[in-house]
């Protein structure tokens, strides 16, 4: 399955915004512009999941623009908490991201290949997330059930998309599964930045892996169908 002339066009458009992120987060008086190309991550793929609504079944199509739109509400949280320090808003933050997991997660289930089980790789993640939680657990005090369960539901989210595999096309495979991973990295450097220790460039790491994790998902998704849905089920 190859990238068409429009998959390749976004793709560009894509990561001159998300350089521009990057870049103008920690510069004085480019910093505004940071504010403007963040959320403009997220419409740029609502752009792309429109044009490319008829490649997925309804059902999917929809859910993924739930994502979508809850992450664009979770990054204007999040974003907003950086200006105000509200701690509030970084804990509706997280539970904005917490659905998107949960959304992504039914995605992938919908593709699921019944006869696999990938125990080992469940077994990678456990033992990822015990080392972790033994580093962090004294620093994350009375957030500790909380960053537990959304560990619970990112390591779900994991699990469930390494059961595509050989249900939808090796790249669609790849791409979830590899968005997913740069989404647990990415979840992984915001608790220890918030919790534990704060990361020198935590913005360009945290951005990084969070920018480039949903555009492999929503790539991957799109491109696990081989077929043209109803043009009138949207």
């Amino acid at each position: 399955m190859n990238f068409s002339e429009f998959d390749i066009s976004f793709s560009l458009l894509y990561f001159v915004i998300f350089i521009i992120e990057l870049l103008t987060h920690p510069m004085q008086g480019l910093s505004n512009l940071h504010f403007v190309a963040k959320p403009l991550l997220i419409i740029s793929l609502l752009y792309y999941l429109y044009i490319k609504r008829f490649e997925i079944k309804m059902n999917s199509r929809r859910l993924l623009f739930w994502a979508l739109s809850i992450s664009l509400i979770g990054d204007t949280l999040i974003l907003f908490e950086t200006i105000s320090n509200n701690n509030m808003l970084f804990i509706f933050g997280v539970l904005a991201f917490m659905v998107v997991l949960i959304l992504y997660s039914i995605i992938f289930l919908q593709k699921r290949n019944n006869n696999l089980r990938s125990f080992k790789f469940l077994f990678t993640l456990m033992m990822y997330t015990i080392i972790l939680f033994s580093v962090l657990w004294r620093s994350l005090d009375h957030m500790l059930i909380p960053v537990m369960l959304y560990a619970l539901v990112i390591l779900m989210m994991n699990y469930i998309a390494s059961l595509r595999s050989f249900n939808v096309p090796k790249l669609s495979f790849n791409f979830v599964l590899i968005g997913t991973l740069l989404m647990l990295i990415s979840n992984t450097l915001v608790v220890i930045n918030k919790f534990y220790f704060p990361l020198s460039w935590s913005h360009v790491l945290i951005m990084s892996t969070y920018g480039l994790a949903q555009y492999f998902i929503i790539f991957g998704v799109l491109k696990q169908n081989n077929t043209v849905y109803n043009k009138f089920n949207i």
